[in-house]
């Protein structure tokens, strides 16, 4: 189903990423995380670029399931939010083929899209309760700058989760930082193509 605005997410116009608790149609299941730093999220990620938020900067998509619930009614379907950016630069990529044009409108998905579709699916069909372990950044800011909407994100190239072709994902949860940590994040890149030679970072 085609992805519609967030109102909400509309007016905040905020990079909000995934919480710690996610809504599974009337069930509420705990997520536990484990905490990456800043080099290892560089180190996992096929791109790292500058963006600022598009308009609407969310949208809300939308997969239906097949199967029934625990009373024979239908399967309420998933949601989930998707990231709308403009791309301002693209700092490295490792990857075939060039990254996002400059200019360009990419929107990406939460990390964990793929496991949270399967565990409320799990609940919804089956009533089997599951509690992932998911990875998160805590570095990045926590609040937006109206002065300075610019920020990095860290993503990965992936098939979207509703099979329209490649799409991006963030590499783990809240995977932005601000952009005044890109001369840091440029040298831990430098750093690390010196051990990896698909890393290239654009100069």
């Amino acid at each position: 189903m085609r992805p519609t605005p967030s109102t909400t997410a509309q007016a905040a116009g905020v990079i909000a990423v995934v919480v710690g608790l996610f809504s599974t149609g009337g069930h509420t299941g705990r997520t536990h995380y484990e905490d990456v730093t800043l080099e290892a999220m560089v180190q996992q990620s096929t791109l790292v670029i500058v963006v600022h938020p598009a308009d609407p900067p969310t949208v809300i998509a939308e997969l239906p399931l097949e199967g029934q619930m625990q009373d024979g009614s239908p399967a309420k379907p998933f949601r989930y939010t998707v990231h709308r950016f403009v791309v301002d630069e693209v700092v490295a990529h490792r990857q075939a083929g060039p990254g996002p044009a400059p200019g360009a409108v990419i929107e990406v998905e939460g990390a964990n899209v793929g496991t949270q579709l399967t565990v409320y699916s799990l609940y919804q069909t089956q009533g089997i309760h599951k509690s992932p372990i998911y990875e998160r950044y805590l570095g990045g800011p926590t609040t937006p700058d109206p002065k300075e909407p610019r920020r990095i994100v860290f993503l990965n190239t992936m098939r979207r989760a509703d099979g329209a072709g490649a799409g991006y994902r963030f590499v783990v949860d809240d995977a932005v930082e601000s952009l005044a940590m890109l001369p840091t994040v440029g040298a831990l890149l430098k750093k690390q193509s010196t051990r990896a030679a698909p890393l290239v970072p654009n100069d």
